[in-house]
């Protein structure tokens, strides 16, 4: 199988996604799939899709590609999206990428099953809309066979044994409890044990990247890939993404300018506040 660089949730971050795939092209990636929102919350939107384009065998639309074409009349409005809109407008990749949407629905272009790989961009079920996450974690040890059930529907719901997606900005590791042993502590395989959860069928694993997890080939397993362009709640703003073999997957965190991506936001003609906790949280990954 040729060895893939996966990635998700790019949000207009050019920085970041250069440095990632410089990283994935030093580890000998072969093909590069993206599980989408490559737009939105950055500075850089026509830049990242044009790339993306270029680089891309898999080429996912993601929640914020919907709402860019179809806006969901429930959800907060997007200072940043509303500004990127004109920039898109003009740009025939963008042109390409709507089109699709309005004839066939964007569920329709957030799900593809290549290689015998199932990508989509959020959950199975839901490709734009649900998150792959067990609970909050006060109701793990109470509600565990709640929790255990919830999520492993998620990863029965995917098409093939390996899957990726993306949508939560967190990596993770969806799979079965009898495939504990991929996550031998004595292999250097660490968790976030304040969200990593732990059921009778099942196991949710955060990493504390970067790590590697050898041994996949035989488990089915859904593989949260984190996000190049806005890393949350782990408190690592480097850059998260995974390079996969069919044999194993590997964690990677990258270093990126994201000062340079900053200050790019800083001088969009956006609310205050808005601009502030967008870049509060390119410096601490929260």
């Amino acid at each position: 199988m040729a060895s893939w660089a996966v990635l998700s949730d790019i949000h207009a971050n050019l920085e970041a996604l250069e440095a990632v795939l410089a990283d994935a092209a030093a580890h000998g990636a072969e093909k590069v799939a993206v599980l989408g929102d490559t737009i939105d919350y950055g500075p850089d939107p026509v830049a990242c899709l044009e790339l993306v384009a270029k680089v891309a065998e898999v080429w996912l639309v993601g929640n914020h590609e919907e709402c860019a074409v179809t806006p969901d009349p429930d959800q907060e409005d997007s200072p940043v999206l509303e500004w990127s809109l004109p920039l898109l407008a003009a740009s025939e990749v963008w042109q390409a990428v709507r089109a699709k949407i309005e004839a066939d629905g964007a569920p329709a272009h957030a799900s593809r099953v290549v290689d015998s790989i199932h990508f989509v961009h959020a959950s199975a079920a839901s490709p734009t809309a649900q998150y792959v996450w067990p609970a909050h974690e006060v109701q793990y040890v109470v509600f565990n066979r709640q929790v255990d059930e919830r999520i492993t529907e998620f990863l029965d719901q995917f098409q093939a044994d390996h899957g990726f997606n993306g949508h939560t900005h967190v990596p993770a590791v969806l799979t079965r409890h009898a495939h504990h042993e991929l996550f031998d502590s004595y292999r250097g395989i660490d968790r976030h044990h304040v969200y990593t959860f732990v059921g009778p069928r099942s196991i949710f694993f955060v990493p504390r990247a970067p790590c590697v997890i050898n041994g996949i080939a035989g488990a089915k397993l859904a593989v949260n890939v984190g996000s190049v362009g806005q890393p949350r709640r782990l408190g690592d703003n480097r850059s998260s993404y995974v390079l996969y073999d069919g044999e194993q997957v590997e964690f990677r965190r990258v270093e990126y300018n994201w000062t340079k991506t900053a200050a790019k936001l800083a001088g969009l003609p956006i609310d205050e506040e808005e601009r502030a906790s967008l870049i509060e949280r390119l410096e601490t990954g929260i």
